[in-house]
C-alpha cells in the first residue's frame, strides 16, 4: 500500500538520483517522482505540498514548506550525520541534526527558531531518532560508544543506555498507544 498519493523528491547528486529512479521503478512504486537538482530552493513549480519536509546535506539542514520553497536553514559546523523529524508536545515541528562531533542541535522546522544542543558522550554518532511519550520528546542517539534514549525536557544526562551488542547504523523510536517507549 501506498502512504502517500504523490512524493516528490530532490537529489543533487545525478547518480543518486538515478539509482533512486531504478530503485523506485525495480519495486514498482509509481507515485514517487525524482527530479535531479540543487534543491536548497525547494521545488515550487510542483507546489503546493501537504506536508514539510526536511534533509540534510553538506554542513545544512534545511525546511520546505507546503507551498514548495524554502523555509529555513540551519548551518552547522560541520556535515550531518543524521536528520529526524517529529511533531513536539507543544505543537512546533521538531527537528534533530546530530554531528560527527556528537552534538545534536535541535530547532523548530517551521519558525527556524534554535531549541538547544545536546552534547552527546559520543565523540561520533552514526544516527538519531526523535519520538514522543505521553511526558515529552524524546530523542535516540546512536553512537560508537553506544546507543542512548534522552528525555529533552532533562537534557544533561541521557535517560538510560540501551544495551546493544553492536552499535546499529540506524535507529528509530516509537512509542505504543500507552505511550511506552518501545
Amino acid at each position: 500500500g501506498r502512504i502517500a498519493g504523490e512524493v516528490w523528491a530532490i537529489e543533487r547528486i545525478e547518480e543518486l538520483a538515478g539509482m533512486a529512479r531504478s530503485n523506485l521503478a525495480r519495486a514498482g512504486v509509481s507515485n514517487v517522482h525524482v527530479l535531479h537538482a540543487d534543491g536548497t530552493q525547494g521545488w515550487p513549480e510542483a507546489a503546493p505540498f501537504d506536508a514539510i519536509l526536511v534533509s540534510a546535506g553538506d554542513e545544512a539542514v534545511r525546511s520546505w514548506g507546503p507551498q514548495g520553497g524554502a523555509l529555513h536553514a540551519l548551518e552547522l559546523p560541520e556535515p550531518c550525520v543524521g536528520v529526524a523529524l517529529q511533531p513536539s508536545v507543544d505543537g512546533e515541528l521538531l527537528v534533530a541534526a546530530g554531528l560527527q562531533n556528537g552534538t545534536v542541535r535541535l530547532w523548530d522546522a517551521v519558525s527556524g527558531q534554535d531549541r538547544g544542543t545536546i552534547a552527546a558522550p559520543d565523540k561520533r554518532l552514526l544516527s538519531v531518532a526523535l519520538g514522543r511519550d505521553d511526558e515529552g520528546s524524546l530523542l535516540v542517539t546512536v553512537g560508537m560508544s553506544g546507543t542512548r534514549l534522552w528525555d529533552l525536557e532533562h537534557r544533561d544526562r541521557p535517560a538510560a543506555d540501551i544495551p546493544l551488542s553492536a552499535a546499529p547504523w540506524t535507529v528509530a523510536l516509537a512509542t505504543d498507544r500507552a505511550g511506552a517507549v518501545l
